[in-house]
């Protein structure tokens, strides 16, 4: 995993936590999807798809400002957020980002 991200992993512990994010996120969107267009509800302020209200959700859930004895042996929290976003295909299609781009990189880690 940790040639698929652009900072080094510096413990098992972040490692773990890495794998977790990347296949909660896989998880999370399935059951997002499942709840079917019935349940969603655009807002107003965002011209965002269903998906992508998703994945805004998901980035937004992970703001934090701490410092680093705070954070201790966990990685950055934007760059677990940007290293799952680049590994999810659904991502890259959400937004329509290229192939080889900052968030859709050719190379993925495929986990689940």
């Amino acid at each position: 995993l940790k040639e698929y991200y652009f900072q080094e992993i510096e413990s098992r512990t972040s490692l773990y936590e890495n794998i977790a994010d990347n296949v909660g996120l896989e998880v999370a969107l399935k059951a997002w999807r499942q709840h079917g267009e019935e349940s969603f509800w655009k807002l107003a302020a965002l011209d965002l798809n269903r998906d992508q209200l998703f994945f805004a959700g998901y980035a937004q859930s992970w703001c934090a400002l701490k410092s680093n004895q705070q954070r201790g042996v966990h990685m950055v929290e934007k760059t677990r957020v940007t290293g799952s976003l680049q590994n999810s295909p659904e991502f890259a299609t959400a937004f329509s980002c290229p192939p080889g781009s900052p968030m859709n990189p050719r190379k993925k880690c495929t986990l689940w």
